[in-house]
């Protein structure tokens, strides 16, 4: 029989083969987070269709499978492991299956693409010899990814559609300079991949042209009942939009009045957004920059402890990166 391990194992290895690059990322709330995508780095996501059709009843399957399980009968441990797994599920299957991300949010396609290639160059000296692999296999098959949403995508609303145009020139402009020779020498490597990386600019160049000539349907993506089902299978919320709505606008105006009552302590009573705005950090360079925001590390994690906004394991080491530049 079945063990909630197993069901967990055989998910998380699957969404980890088929989509390593979103199971990587946070970017992607709808898919887990899956340790086991790192050993797929030469691959890129596949969002073809029939794929799709195939993963979607995988999932459905595997759900049902697992809501056979006798719940009751099984310890606290496992009871949470199951609902954090059917959490997962839930996720998934309302993106793809209802909302169809796949077909509405270019910007998805995008993503897909440039951050497989981040993650193989943030991961420069821990892959060691299957860096130069890697990196070449993922440059290879953007344009496969790309062409693969010049099928899918239909009725994109303007808000995605208009993202996702401004994202394929940050894109572009990422592989651009992306300079090849500061994570190897080899002329071969080199060669190979300056080559694919023209291939991979010259597809996000067609992309881009494909989505000036979509015409957009509607502005948004989810309507009513898609928010409540992600709100209530998806992240487990009991409360209603209109509920977390008032929730943020009352700390909203929290945070005004907070801040207002900080900028009233400096001298000259000035407007904090004033303050705010005139404030400049000063700093070389990239790495000068990222240094002074290290420093800060420790102030920020005693802030969102003070103010109950997030809650940190105290031995998580928290680092600073910089933001890819196609995001």
């Amino acid at each position: 029989m079945d063990t909630i391990i197993d069901f967990s194992d055989d998910y998380m290895s699957y969404m980890a083969r088929h989509y390593p690059v979103m199971c990587l990322s946070d970017e992607f709330y709808f898919m887990p987070r899956s340790r086991a995508a790192s050993g797929f780095l030469a691959l890129v996501d596949s969002l073809d269709s029939e794929k799709i059709k195939d993963t979607e009843a995988y999932v459905k399957n595997l759900k049902e499978n697992l809501d056979r399980l006798a719940y009751d009968a099984l310890d606290i441990e496992s009871q949470i492991d199951i609902t954090v797994l059917e959490q997962s599920m839930s996720a998934f299957l309302t993106e793809f299956e209802a909302v169809k991300i796949w077909q509405k949010d270019p910007a998805v396609y995008l993503k897909i693409s440039l951050l497989g290639i981040d993650h193989i160059i943030s991961r420069f000296l821990a892959l060691g010899n299957g860096f130069e692999n890697s990196l070449l296999a993922r440059l290879s098959q953007i344009p496969r990814l790309l062409n693969e949403g010049v099928r899918n995508l239909k009725n994109v609303p303007a808000t995605y559609l208009k993202a996702a145009i401004k994202m394929a020139d940050r894109s572009a402009a990422y592989l651009r300079n992306l300079r090849f020779s500061d994570y190897c020498a080899g002329k071969a490597f080199l060669k190979e991949a300056e080559l694919l990386s023209k291939k991979a600019h010259e597809s996000i160049r067609l992309f881009k042209r494909f989505l000036n000539q979509i015409t957009p349907r509607g502005k948004y993506v989810k309507d009513r009942t898609i928010l409540e089902r992600i709100l209530k299978e998806s992240l487990f919320c009991k409360m209603s939009p209109e509920e977390i709505y008032d929730i943020a606008v009352t700390e909203y105006e929290n945070t005004l009045r907070e801040m207002a009552a900080v900028a009233s302590s400096c001298p000259g009573n000035i407007p904090w957004k004033k303050i705010l705005f005139s404030y400049s950090i000063h700093a070389g360079n990239e790495k000068q920059l990222l240094r002074l925001y290290s420093s800060q590390i420790e102030k920020i994690r005693c802030f969102l402890e003070e103010k109950d906004i997030i809650t940190l394991p105290p031995l998580h080491k928290v680092t600073v990166s910089s933001t890819p530049e196609f995001m």
